[in-house]
């Protein structure tokens, strides 16, 4: 359990509770390694195993960069030896104008930053008017790309992308769709008249 507790640095627990073999925290802040970038945690209630494991309720993390990523859930679970936390539950991830939910999100780090985050059950990706859907998303936060998989579809201004697989980029507008289908809305394929 120490060790564990050491490897979390800059954590803040006001009360632990010792529950067997596991501690019981409340009021939870932890910075999940060093420096100004690394994740950080906060937990209401949080439970820390003698193996690094742990879970916690209800839960936000915090990635701090240009845009930051900030994540929340109903429930999370971490292991710190493979350098990842799971959130379960409504979870939400907003980096600027894009928003991320899901059932499940999973974010792995390397170092004291995230480089990966695959969202699973119900993903829907906003941003302005537009919303993608998927089965799965896959977001490579270094490069902002976020890949859609099992049945990806983008809805904006009544028009439908549906394909095989999708890529959206965080940073800019573009998409990249393979297998595709568009179906455009009616009034959008009627000619424009010309002004008097």
């Amino acid at each position: 359990m120490i060790g564990w507790l050491a490897a979390l640095t800059g954590c803040s627990a006001p009360a632990i509770v010792a529950r067997g073999p596991e501690a019981e925290l409340h009021g939870v802040h932890a910075r999940l390694g060093v420096g100004e970038q690394a994740p950080q945690v906060w937990l209401a209630s949080a439970w820390l195993g003698p193996d690094g494991t742990g879970r916690g309720s209800p839960a936000e993390a915090r990635i701090e960069g240009p845009t930051p990523l900030v994540v929340t859930g109903d429930r999370s679970s971490w292991a710190l030896a493979e350098k990842r936390v799971t959130f379960d539950g409504h979870v939400r991830a907003t980096r600027g104008e894009v928003v991320l939910t899901a059932e499940r999100m999973e974010l792995w780090w390397a170092g004291d930053k995230v480089d990966r985050v695959v969202a699973t059950g119900g993903v829907e990706v906003r941003r302005g008017d537009r919303l993608a859907t998927a089965g799965r998303a896959e977001l490579a936060v270094a490069t902002g790309r976020i890949d859609l998989r099992d049945h990806p579809t983008v809805l904006e201004a009544g028009n439908r992308l549906v394909g095989e697989s999708m890529a959206l980029y965080l940073d800019d507008d573009r998409l990249d769709c393979e297998q595709c289908r568009l179906e455009i809305e009616g009034e959008a394929l009627r000619p424009v008249a010309p002004s008097p």
